[in-house]
């Protein structure tokens, strides 16, 4: 179960920077994070400061 749980975790932070790329690196990061929202449909992580964190480091790991 554990092993099932880390490839989930692994999938959603493989889509996460999938989305950074499509959406642009050079984009504010406010701005990067609503539209990252909008196409992964998840409008309730726009204000999650979080989440901000999570896809800026996306944006540096490329």
């Amino acid at each position: 179960m554990m092993i099932e749980k880390i490839a989930d975790a692994r999938e959603i932070i493989q889509k996460l920077e999938q989305t950074v790329r499509v959406v642009g690196m050079e984009v504010e990061l406010p701005v990067l994070v609503h539209q990252v929202c909008d196409r992964l449909h998840t409008p309730m992580w726009k204000e999650n400061p979080l989440f901000a964190r999570t896809i800026d480091c996306c944006r540096r790991r490329e």
